[in-house]
């Protein structure tokens, strides 16, 4: 899948959601990210993890040091 396909892909679902959640309850919406904040936690080493190379790849593009400190998740 080419870049610009993932890119309209994941547009495409963010506005179906988006829609979504402007006739949502409270309630559901607040279930919602409930759901997303728990899948976040469950994720977390791996998510931490994927942020150590970008952040290695970073140091060795050389990025500025603002743009690596704007990168860099903590936990």
């Amino acid at each position: 899948m080419s870049a610009q396909t993932l890119i309209n892909t994941l547009a495409d679902t963010a506005r179906v959601a988006g829609r979504t959640l402007t006739v949502a309850t409270g309630a559901q919406r607040k279930a919602a990210l409930q759901t997303i904040a728990d899948a976040i936690e469950a994720r977390s080493a791996e998510i931490l993890a994927a942020n150590e190379k970008d952040m290695a790849a970073g140091r060795a593009a050389n990025l500025n040091s603002s743009l690596l400190d704007r990168l860099l998740l903590t936990p």
